[in-house]
């Protein structure tokens, strides 16, 4: 007598794997983000300005008295040694109270449009490049970069005209964010190409406004000098704050990852932002050694 076949009890089975999906046909491609870190200094050096405009909107005289304590004035940081101007200058802007000629004062627009077209600026392109760099290369950039831009105003302007605004230290922002855009060209594709041809043409506007400023006869004055030591300082610093990142794509349950990795730059590209600091540095003391004795009258 023949005995049944045994089969197998289930618990007895060794486990299959499971089977390795790929992603579905309707995965939209690769999907990445370059930057994830919440943009607090940005926020904060926004809220600063506007708190400081809307204090100096409470009085004319409130908002002379602040103008004079931060503004940045030649006379006052090379005879005086009131380095902390070339700081607090970032944070103001035009006038806001104008002196009417029957007496009294008036509001002045020109005023709020100066802050509100650098607060526009400094969210723009200082939100996108701190949520890539993070807190502390952003602060490096949009301080050392605002220094450099007080700086050259300060050596190249009339000692007695002061000057104000955070647009020195946008343009550093701009800078760097053309150091980013070149450095990771395969990165950001064709659209790189478009952001980079954007920032040229809007660079290339705001010195021409700049310059037209300086005709006879024109109701704005416009400090090209600060915008070209910012735009200056922002490229030296980027080309060492800023990586070039390296991509692997890979398959996953819920689509296409990709993980982005950033490269240090090279130790010699170091080099470049200690010597454009060291040459705005040496400008510095030149001028503090060569300037004449003025005095200065406002109001």
């Amino acid at each position: 007598m023949t005995q049944p076949e045994r089969r197998p009890h289930p618990l007895e089975t060794p486990p299959q794997p499971a089977p390795t999906r790929a992603p579905s046909a309707s995965a939209a491609g690769p999907r990445f983000s370059l930057g994830n870190t919440p943009p607090y200094l940005t926020q904060a050096a926004l809220a600063l300005m506007v708190a400081l405009f809307i204090l100096r909107a409470a009085s004319p005289e409130l908002d002379q008295q602040i103008q004079q304590a931060g503004w940045n004035l030649p006379q006052a940081v090379f005879q005086e040694n009131q380095m902390y101007r070339l700081f607090t200058s970032i944070f103001l802007h035009a006038g806001i109270w104008v002196e009417r000629w029957r007496g009294g004062f008036a509001l002045a627009p020109i005023g709020a449009l100066h802050l509100l077209f650098n607060a526009y600026m400094l969210y723009h392109f200082g939100g996108a490049l701190e949520r890539i760099l993070g807190h502390l290369r952003f602060a490096a950039i949009f301080t050392i970069g605002g220094l450099c831009a007080s700086i050259l105003s300060a050596v190249t302007g009339d000692p007695c005209i002061p000057s104000l605004g955070a647009s020195g230290a946008v343009f550093a922002l701009i800078g760097a964010q053309v150091i980013l855009l070149l450095r990771n060209r395969r990165l950001f594709g064709q659209r790189g190409n478009h952001m980079l041809r954007q920032l040229l043409i809007w660079t290339l506007i705001n010195f021409g406004i700049g310059i037209a400023s300086t005709l006879p006869g024109s109701a704005l004055r416009i400090d090209n000098w600060a915008h070209f030591g910012g735009l200056v300082a922002g490229l030296a610093l980027a080309a060492a704050l800023i990586p070039r990142y390296q991509f692997n794509v890979a398959a996953e349950e819920s689509g296409w990852q990709v993980k982005l990795r950033p490269q240090a730059a090279s130790a010699a590209l170091n080099l470049i932002p200690a010597a454009v600091i060291a040459a705005f540095l040496l400008a510095f003391l030149w001028r503090a050694a060569t300037l004449p004795v003025v005095f200065c009258r406002f109001f």
